[in-house]
C-alpha cells in the first residue's frame, strides 16, 4: 500500500463518507505541526479538531467531553 499523510486518509474518509451516505464521523488530528498552514491544512481536509503534541490524557479527555463524545 502506498503512504498516504493524515491530510490524505482524513479526505479518503470524508470521501466514503458522502459517497456511501454514513453519518459523518468525528476525526481528532493529533499533530506535531502546529503551525497556522499546517493546522489549516488539516482542518481543510475535514477535520474536527487538531491537537498538538505532546498530548495528556486530560487533554483528550476534555477534547471528547467538548465535542459531546463522552
Amino acid at each position: 500500500m502506498e503512504y498516504i499523510n493524515g491530510s490524505e486518509a482524513i479526505k479518503m474518509l470524508r470521501n466514503l463518507e458522502k459517497n456511501n451516505k454514513i453519518k459523518h464521523i468525528k476525526i481528532i488530528s493529533i499533530s506535531s505541526q502546529e503551525d497556522n498552514a499546517s493546522v489549516k491544512m488539516i482542518l481543510d481536509a475535514g477535520a474536527d479538531l487538531v491537537l498538538g503534541k505532546p498530548i495528556s490524557k486530560n487533554l483528550i479527555k476534555n477534547s471528547l467531553t467538548n465535542m459531546k463524545i463522552i
